[in-house]
């Protein structure tokens, strides 16, 4: 669910591209708590698009650079993305380990 308007100077598969990946550097950060584990995965996962950390960040400045305010409603609106992702990502964890746990009880 996309929550910003495009400006016309914007290419939407340009911002469509960067929510993709910002999402899905945020799921890799919330999941792997340790940076000598998330950081190689985050490299795959820019290079996998043609990216390394330096050009994301000039990609990403390219791409807002004009709009701040855009910039700023997108970021907003992956991170609630990502919240709730995490949420049921945690529930479905701990449904997990209590059905583990119950069948170690047993």
């Amino acid at each position: 669910m996309t929550y910003f308007m495009l400006s016309c100077n914007t290419d939407e598969s340009n911002v469509k591209e960067f929510t993709d990946i910002y999402y899905d550097i945020l799921m890799i950060r919330e999941k792997y708590l340790d940076t000598n584990i998330a950081n190689p995965k985050i490299a795959d996962l820019l290079k996998k698009y043609g990216y390394d950390e330096q050009s994301f960040k000039e990609y990403s400045y390219e791409i807002f650079s004009k709009n701040p305010q855009m910039f700023t409603a997108i970021i907003d609106s992956v991170r609630n993305k990502a919240e709730r992702n995490l949420l049921e990502f945690g529930k479905e964890r701990q449904r997990k380990l209590d059905s583990i746990n119950q069948q170690n009880n047993q």
